[in-house]
């Protein structure tokens, strides 16, 4: 399983926003994309031999998680930078290809209250293929 974790983290940090994207998430805050809800999947925290930018925590979102899948934060984390987790879109990929894209598109806060954060398309997106080993 580690090499799953190792693999999406080195796309998270692919990433990586040129300039300061910092984002303080809060527990039982509202996130919101292009007009949907996102939730809160996890922080990939930046240790050990799965990253290579240490001590720097990235936050990931998916559409439609059910309650059970949420992560909710106890106390509020910094994050450097979001993400958005996703199956690639049908023209991202080829129809015939039967390995397992996933899509990691990142975010970039564009009204941050304390409650509330609307996102935007950063500009950076990086597929990757879900493996298990």
């Amino acid at each position: 399983m580690a090499h799953i974790l190792q693999n999406q983290r080195r796309t998270l940090e692919s990433l990586r926003p040129s300039e300061d994207m910092e984002v303080i998430i809060r527990p039982r805050q509202v996130y919101r994309y292009e007009g949907h809800q996102l939730f809160l999947s996890g922080i990939s925290k930046g240790m050990g031999t799965c990253s290579d930018l240490h001590n720097i925590d990235i936050a990931v979102f998916e559409y439609g998680l059910k309650e059970k899948q949420r992560f909710i934060p106890k106390s509020e984390i910094n994050c450097a930078w979001t993400a958005v987790l996703r199956d690639p879109y049908f023209y991202e990929v080829a129809r015939d290809d039967p390995r397992a894209w996933l899509v990691l598109e990142g975010l970039k806060p564009t009204l941050a209250e304390e409650m509330f954060i609307n996102f935007e398309y950063s500009g950076k997106l990086q597929l990757y293929v879900a493996t298990i080993s």
